[in-house]
């Protein structure tokens, strides 16, 4: 794994419990600062990621401060809280899209496309199964979607961020884990790359790249 993806890796996952715990602490601008901050590192590694030239690079740095000063904006008028709605609902339906556009004809659905890279091959009786399980997960993020724009409008600041910092993460993980043991029981004659590889994978080799629909 390299550096820029553990560092990516540490702050994804730090970043929802500091979050958190802000809030609990009635710190939301301080809760503002740390976005700010996970959004300039995950924004610093795609720009530096690029096949670009440096000046082009420079150019989408400087393009990159427009988000920044809206959000401040948005803190400054109505809240340092409500910049903090914003990424969950962009999170959830990024991973919508991502998930659902590949179930389109012509393509392969996206679960089909990981399963096909960790065994080397396509498994043709995997196929029905990996094309509902990416339907599922696309379902899953609406959901989440949903829940994040109804807390925020009608829930107290502290429940909305147990939700989507605390309790959403759990729920992936419930969903993950009853997943893969449920595969392993349906398909007992085939061997299956446990959660923690295929994200070690998918992490060692890029996000998009392991993910990406064939």
């Amino acid at each position: 794994m390299t550096s820029r993806s553990f560092t990516t890796l540490f702050v994804s996952i730090g970043y929802p419990v500091a979050l958190h715990i802000t809030i609990l602490l009635k710190k939301p601008a301080i809760g503002f600062m740390v976005m700010l901050a996970v959004l300039a590192v995950h924004l610093m590694f795609i720009i530096l990621g690029l096949r670009k030239s440096t000046y082009i690079k420079v150019c989408l740095g400087i393009a990159m401060l427009a988000p920044f000063s809206i959000l401040v904006y948005v803190a400054r008028t109505f809240g340092s809280a409500y910049p903090l709605f914003i990424p969950p609902l962009v999170i959830n339906a990024f991973l919508f899209v991502f998930f659902i556009r590949t179930l389109l004809p012509g393509h392969t659905p996206l679960i089909s496309s990981i399963s096909k890279v960790m065994h080397d091959k396509s498994l043709p009786e995997l196929d029905r199964y990996t094309r509902k399980l990416t339907l599922i997960w696309s379902l899953f993020f609406a959901v989440m979607f949903l829940e994040s724009l109804l807390l925020s409008i009608f829930a107290p600041l502290e429940v909305w961020s147990l939700f989507t910092n605390i309790l959403n993460y759990i729920f992936i993980l419930l969903l993950v884990v009853g997943e893969y043991v449920f595969r392993i029981y349906y398909f007992p004659d085939i061997k299956h790359s446990s959660p923690i590889r295929v994200i070690i994978h998918m992490v060692k080799h890029g996000f998009v790249s392991s993910m990406r629909a064939k």
